[in-house]
């Protein structure tokens, strides 16, 4: 009675373990390519956020412009840009602080 309910068993085992290493092996097919997947998409957003991607393919459709007459470099355009962001700064302090309520007299 025992050895019939261990052939039993044997056989059992071996038709459920087959399907099982077969579901194993595509659970981790699965995961490892989703984690492929997602280090990519990662990977692609963090040059996308930090300007690589821009450096990478922007400089050399700049590359092919002619600039314009006068020849602004780009060193003289962000000095250009510093200074007006600096003076916009200076007039804000300049300004005394309002007291912002507004006041209505009838007549």
């Amino acid at each position: 009675m025992m050895n019939e309910s261990l052939i039993m068993l044997s056989t059992g085992a071996s038709s459920v373990m087959e399907y099982g290493l077969t579901v194993t092996a595509v659970a981790v097919l699965v995961v490892f390519s989703a984690l492929i997947l997602l280090y990519l998409a990662y990977t692609f957003v963090g040059y996308v956020c930090s300007g690589k991607l821009v450096e990478k393919f922007g400089r050399k459709a700049a590359a092919g412009i002619p600039q314009a007459e006068g020849g602004d470099s780009d060193s003289e355009i962000a000095a250009a840009i510093a200074m007006a962001i600096e003076m916009a700064r200076r007039e804000e302090s300049i300004h005394d602080d309002e007291s912002y309520v507004i006041t209505i007299r009838r007549s």
